[in-house]
C-alpha cells in the first residue's frame, strides 16, 4: 500500500472512530491527548479546537483582530491519527488549521453575533470562553470545557440586547 493510501486509511479510521464515540461532555482541553480528540464526536472536535485557540490567545494576553472559525479539521485528525499519544494541545499549537471565516469576537456586537450561522455562533462562543478561561486563570484556574453546552441562552440574551458587546455577554454567562 502506498504512503498516501496508508495515510488516508488512517484518516478514515480516525474519522469513523470519532463518530462512534459517545462524546465527552466535559474535557480538560489542554491536557487531552490526540487519542482523546479523535474519540470526540465531530461537532465537539471543532468546539475543542476553537476553545483551545481562544485559550492560547488569552494565555499570552494578546490583543487581536480577526480569528479563524469554520476550520478544516482534517489536518488535525491526520496528525492525531499518526501520533495518538501526543498531547493534543501540542498538536494544535504546531498546526492549527486556518478557518474559512474570520471574526472579531472581542469587538462583535450581539446583533452581529445573532446574524451569524448557528455553527459559527457556536465557534465564537467557545473561542471567547477559552479566551476568558485563560485571562482569568490566575484568579480561578479552570481548563474544564463542557463541549455540549447549549449556547441558546447567549443567543436569546443577545436578541434582547443587540447593541451590547458579545464579549460582555460571554463574561456574564461563563
Amino acid at each position: 500500500m502506498s504512503r498516501i493510501a496508508s495515510r488516508w486509511s488512517i484518516v478514515a479510521i480516525a474519522v469513523a472512530a470519532s463518530g462512534i464515540a459517545a462524546g465527552a461532555k466535559t474535557i480538560d482541553a489542554p491536557r487531552m491527548t490526540c487519542e482523546d480528540f479523535l474519540a470526540l464526536e465531530g461537532g465537539t472536535q471543532s468546539r475543542a479546537v476553537v476553545w483551545l485557540d481562544g485559550y492560547s490567545t488569552g494565555s499570552v494576553r494578546s490583543r487581536l483582530g480577526e480569528v479563524d472559525v469554520a476550520r478544516q479539521l482534517l489536518a488535525l485528525v491526520t496528525l492525531c491519527a499518526e501520533s495518538p499519544q501526543q498531547g493534543f494541545w501540542d498538536t494544535v499549537r504546531a498546526q492549527l488549521p486556518s478557518g474559512q471565516t474570520k471574526l472579531e469576537p472581542l469587538r462583535m456586537t450581539c446583533k452581529e453575533f445573532v446574524d451569524l450561522d448557528p455553527a459559527v455562533q457556536s465557534e465564537a462562543v467557545y473561542w471567547l470562553h477559552g479566551y476568558k478561561s485563560a485571562t482569568i486563570a490566575a484568579e480561578t484556574p479552570s481548563t474544564q470545557v463542557d463541549l455540549e453546552r447549549d449556547i441558546g441562552g447567549v443567543v436569546a440574551e443577545c436578541e434582547r440586547a443587540p447593541t451590547e458587546s458579545l464579549w460582555s455577554t460571554i463574561r456574564k454567562r461563563f
